[in-house]
């Protein structure tokens, strides 16, 4: 849920540094990405995602939904409590674009963290 923190911050921080989120998939959304692969993904990392193609949420919408942007009013109509996988993918992108999160500026694919430093210098 990087993603939502994105829009949060927006305007809260007086200078705001620049935020990038890494994701080592080649799209967003993280664990709600199937890939049949397993072992390592084609660019040799680690397959960390637990998702089967046919997975179902095992927590209400009401529990995930965000509070400013529902599922109903992502999708039109009202939605099962415990929603598929795709749909649960689908409103996570839904919720980006109708707050106008820069996904391209504030995301690299295909990017692995390997080792994060504090630098004194920075702060």
């Amino acid at each position: 849920m990087q993603l939502c923190a994105f829009k949060n911050l927006e305007g809260e921080v007086e200078e705001m540094p620049e935020i990038v989120c890494f994701e080592k998939q080649d799209k967003v959304c993280g664990l709600w990405n199937y890939d049949w692969r397993t072992g390592v993904d084609k660019n040799g990392e680690a397959v960390h995602n637990s998702m089967y193609k046919q997975l179902w949420s095992n927590g209400p919408k009401e529990c995930l939904e965000f509070p400013d942007y529902s599922f109903e009013q992502h999708f039109g109509a009202p939605v099962v409590s415990y929603p598929p996988r795709l749909a649960l993918r689908d409103y996570i992108i839904g919720y980006t674009k109708h707050h106008k999160v820069d996904l391209d500026s504030t995301v690299r694919l295909n990017s692995s963290v390997q080792n994060v430093e504090f630098l004194d210098e920075l702060s």
